[in-house]
């Protein structure tokens, strides 16, 4: 079984402040992974690198709960989004995410020019 010692950060979708729900978050090994389902289950995993932004929204409701939705748009995967729904702390959540983000790409070795393409503004000199 792998060593979970490494994780960051996890998390569950939350319904009003309850977390009761079949939806799970887990941030570790450079990796986000989401777990959806009780009887049957799909992972989502995705490489922090590949992540281009991370957009944090509120409502009234989440605000009130404390909870807010995170999401990551992702370069490279079949799916370009990825929502970390009604996640508490999500101000503090998406501070992680976006220092893992970095330290990942510089692990990595992943500069600007390979990773977002080519300059689309050059005069193609």
């Amino acid at each position: 079984m792998k060593n979970r010692s490494n994780t960051i950060w996890k998390d569950r979708k939350h319904h009003l402040w309850w977390p009761i729900s079949f939806q799970r978050y887990e941030l570790r090994n450079s990796r986000i992974y989401q777990t959806v389902g009780l009887f049957s289950t799909s992972v989502d995993e995705v490489l922090l690198y590949r992540i281009t932004d991370i957009h944090l929204k509120r409502s009234f409701l989440q605000k009130i709960f404390g909870t807010g939705t995170i999401t990551l748009t992702v370069r490279g995967d079949s799916d370009p989004e990825l929502k970390l729904v009604n996640i508490k702390n999500p101000n503090r959540v998406r501070e992680i995410l976006s220092t893992e983000v970095e330290t990942s790409r510089v692990n990595h070795r992943v500069v600007g020019r390979e990773f977002y393409g080519e300059d689309v503004h050059s005069d193609g000199l």
